[in-house]
């Protein structure tokens, strides 16, 4: 199997990309972002392993979601934009990223450190979605 990270790695890495390359180059207009519906109930991914690993939410006040191969990892502003407004509608019209399209380019602009680690990063998620490695 190609080469893999540890779990403690991978979310200690995804933690470091989150908040330290996606968050600022979005707010800098530097990322592809797909406006989508997204409800506000969970999806069938958030129980599983790959859920429990990636969990579904990320902190950051914007009204924002990270679709990590299908399972969309909601900010708390989307969460509390959707406690405010879950009485009358069911999910929000918002801004998506697709972490998979994540170019080593914007990882090197803010976080140079990261960008070695970026594809076997995405490897591992990808394998771990697919359930190619072990619990």
């Amino acid at each position: 199997m190609a080469e893999q990270m540890e779990r403690k790695a991978i979310t200690e890495y995804m933690c470091k990309v989150e908040t330290n390359v996606i968050l600022p180059a979005y707010e800098n207009d530097e990322l592809t972002v797909q406006r989508r519906w997204v409800p506000f109930g969970t999806g069938w991914l958030d129980g599983t392993p790959f859920g429990r690993l990636v969990t579904t939410r990320f902190k950051y006040d914007g009204v924002l979601v990270l679709d990590y191969h299908g399972l969309l990892k909601k900010s708390t502003g989307f969460m509390k934009k959707a406690a405010d407004v879950s009485a009358f509608i069911q999910g929000l019209d918002t801004d998506v990223i697709t972490t998979a399209n994540l170019q080593p380019a914007i990882v090197r602009k803010y976080a140079p450190e990261l960008e070695p680690e970026l594809y076997t990063f995405k490897k591992t998620i990808v394998n771990l979605r697919l359930g190619e490695t072990e619990e």
